[in-house]
């Protein structure tokens, strides 16, 4: 890979942050239903918009939605899409 390049399994693990710091959860995993990649969050449990059977969040994984990809530093900076 060149730099600043990634493999989408490379994020599992990482936590996920918006961009002012406010922590989304942990990515666990990335999916694909055949519309593109789907980080999922394992969501903190007071954030109010938890899945209440999973406790999970998905996000897409689009330009502009993940910002930052720091895993040197163990985080991904996410801005999640309007509404969430």
């Amino acid at each position: 890979l060149s730099e600043g390049e990634w493999y989408a399994v490379d994020l599992v693990g990482l936590r996920a942050v918006r961009p002012d710091g406010t922590p989304l959860g942990v990515v666990t995993s990335v999916s694909n239903f055949g519309a593109g990649d789907i980080l999922v969050l394992a969501a903190p449990p007071d954030d109010g918009v938890r899945t209440a059977a999973t406790g999970e969040r998905m996000v897409p994984l689009l330009e502009g939605v993940l910002r930052e990809v720091r895993p040197e530093e163990g985080f991904v900076v996410i801005v999640p899409p309007e509404g969430d």
